[in-house]
């Protein structure tokens, strides 16, 4: 039973972090800065590529864009980068008899292994109406509908 445990655990843990609000296996959060802008970060596991995280900060983006009325944003700022987390087996020891009826004994060193973990953050600025001093917007209505199938929504 603690085995069949241990597996399903272990099996619900090897999947990159769904789209989803932040929680013990990554997300999304974000926080409103004034009306219009809004800081929008993932954090991902070791399972989820940068460029999934990517797409989950423009769809949230997209979102938060239309939950607050807005039709249009743009990306003000943007920042998507890498933890790396570093952990090491355990030693281990063993012991052998020897045909002279003595013993030895060998240490293994545990390997080291490191996770990357994708992390990022954008400031968006939400609009009414296409921005005219910035030509670089995203239609928060045509994004969603475009990064639907990417999400599996």
């Amino acid at each position: 039973m603690k085995k069949l445990l241990t597996s399903i655990i272990l099996l619900g843990c090897s999947c990159a972090t769904l789209y989803q609000p932040e929680s013990f296996s990554g997300g999304y959060y974000e926080t409103q800065i004034d009306e219009a802008t809004f800081n929008i970060k993932f954090n991902g596991n070791g399972y989820t590529s940068y460029d999934k995280v990517e797409i989950y900060l423009l769809y949230r983006a997209a979102e938060i864009t239309n939950k607050h009325g807005f039709n249009y944003f743009i990306i003000v700022s943007s920042n998507i980068d890498f933890n790396t987390q570093y952990f090491k087996e355990n030693d281990s020891f063993s012991v052998t008899k020897n045909y002279d009826g003595s013993y030895s004994g060998t240490i293994n060193q545990g390997r080291v292994h490191s996770i990357r973990k994708p992390y990022g953050n954008i400031l968006i600025k939400g609009f009414l109406e296409e921005p005219k001093e910035n030509k670089n917007f995203f239609n928060a209505h045509s994004l969603l509908d475009y990064l639907a199938k990417e999400i599996n929504i």
